[in-house]
Parts: structure tokens; sequence; C-alpha cells
């Protein structure tokens, strides 16, 4: 006799999660496991909500058993957090920071309002900006990592002014780098946990830099204003 808390044998229970919404429908037939971007079946009684999605996924893939990523997936889609840090994660490991699906998870954090995806997804396109062979790669790659830092430093992950500094001295732009390289150093000192003085040279050297830059520029100013009263001169 068939418990009614059980499905019926050769029952199919399908998780679908469309547009961040979990539903549960069953029918009989061959079971069977898939994914794709919004829909998921899973075999077996299926957990009820977002939470028990996650923690039976975990469960499973902590016992070597694939098809919690299935649960997972599952449970990111539908808007839980710490699955769609767990679906980065694993996308990290698989394809390192050249992997859209590694930017795929970092914009639903940021959807859900989760700061730190702005960081990954600069961090992400930095790493591959230095991959970049050609200037026609870099350039976009650059302005899209100085676009997400500055984001997220303005939702108040003061941590990355170091890394957006650090980006704009690399680049040459010695004048933007300087406020947000001085913000980091203020920023590490107020922590006490973290080493500063790297920091802080590269604070000097954009400082000199910049001030070489200036005084080179005044110099050629003024040999094309004397350029130019030679030639008047001689006219």
């Amino acid at each position: 006799m068939t418990s009614a808390a059980e499905p019926p044998p050769e029952t199919r229970q399908d998780v679908h999660v469309e547009d961040s919404a979990v539903a549960f429908t069953q029918g009989t037939g061959t079971q069977n496991n898939y994914v794709t971007h919004n829909h998921v079946v899973y075999n077996g009684a299926p957990p009820s909500n977002p939470e028990d999605l996650y923690r039976q996924g975990k469960a499973k893939l902590g016992a070597g058993d694939e098809e919690g990523e299935l649960l997972i997936v599952a449970a990111a889609e539908a808007g839980h957090v710490e699955a769609v840090k767990e679906m980065r994660k694993l996308s990290a490991l698989r394809w390192a920071y050249l992997s859209e699906e590694r930017d795929r998870w970092n914009l639903k954090l940021i959807e859900l309002g989760v700061p730190e995806g702005y960081s990954d997804l600069a961090a992400c396109k930095k790493l591959r900006m230095d991959d970049a062979e050609t200037i026609e790669e870099r350039v976009p790659l650059y302005r899209e990592a100085i676009a997400y830092y500055e984001k997220a430093i303005d939702v108040g992950l003061e941590g990355d002014t170091e890394d957006l500094g650090m980006l704009l001295y690399d680049a040459g732009n010695y004048e933007e780098a300087i406020p947000y390289l001085e913000r980091a150093i203020t920023y590490i000192k107020d922590e006490g946990d973290f080493e500063w003085r790297d920091v802080e040279s590269t604070l000097r050297s954009a400082r000199k830099k910049l001030q070489s830059e200036r005084r080179k520029a005044e110099r050629d100013q003024q040999g094309g204003s004397v350029e130019r009263g030679w030639w008047r001169r001689r006219g």
C-alpha cells in the first residue's frame, strides 16, 4: 500500500524554475534529470522551498551525488543568495575567471542586492584584460572593470578602492588613481588587519609620476610659446 505522504511508483516530479519562482508538478512516466537555463527536473520528492532545495543540494554534493547541483541551481534561480554564491564558486572552480557562467551568477547577485557581485565582476574583467592580446580587446574590459569597481565602491565596498587605484595606476592614469589609493590606505589602516605599505609606495610613485608629467607639459607649453614668438619675429 502506498503512503499518502509518498508519490506513487513511476511518478515523475519536476522542479520548474521560471522567473525566479519554483513550482512542482507530478506525472507518471520515466524519471529523468536535466538542467537548462530556467528549467530543472529532479528525481524523487522535491523540497518545498529554495532553502530546502539548497540544503538538500549541499548535502547531496557533500555525499558525492552530482544530482545535488540540480537542486542548488533551482534554489539559485529562485533567488536563494547562498545558492547563487555556490554556483558562482562552482563556475570559478571549473573555468576560473574566464567563464560567462560566473558572470551570470554575479549578475544574479547584483539583481538580488548583493554588492559583492560588482567586485567579482570587476576582478574577472581585470584578469581577462591582463590576458587580452590586443588593444581592441583590452580597452572595453578595462572600462568595464572600472565601472564595476566604481559601483562596488558606491554601494559601500570601500576595500575595492585599492583594486581600482592599482588598476588606474597600472594604466598610467595617475591623477585618477591617487584619490582611490589615498582612500585605500585610510581603509586598510582603519581595518588594522592588512599590509598598507605597498599601497603607500604606489601612492608615492603615482604622485611623483603625475608631477613629472605636469612639469613636462609645462616645458612643452613654454617651448611652444618660444617657438611661436620666434616665428612672429621672423615674420
